[in-house]
């Protein structure tokens, strides 16, 4: 096996179980995140999906599922950029 780490020129990376544990937990965040994200836009998706399949009998169902959708996605972008520390990030 071949040696990544050359430990007579360097110090090796410090590792106690508080680093390992904030890593584990950043990696289930981000695990939590997308499949927030997903099921959001399934639930998207499925009120667009009855919006279409109801046009003809219940127009207004139509708007209010498209203004809904439209306002979701607006509140989902800003809240997106908010948290990956973009124009808003203070």
């Amino acid at each position: 096996m071949k040696q990544i780490y050359d430990f007579e020129l360097y110090s090796p990376p410090i590792v106690n179980e508080n680093t390992l544990n904030k890593k584990l937990e950043k990696r289930k965040l981000k695990y939590q995140t997308c499949i927030i994200a997903i099921a959001a836009l399934l639930l998207q998706i499925a009120i667009i999906m009855l919006g279409v399949l109801t046009i003809e009998t219940y127009p207004f169902l139509m708007v209010a599922g498209m203004f809904y959708v439209l306002v979701s996605i607006i509140g989902g972008s800003v809240i997106a950029e908010i948290y990956a520390g973009g124009v808003y990030n203070v």
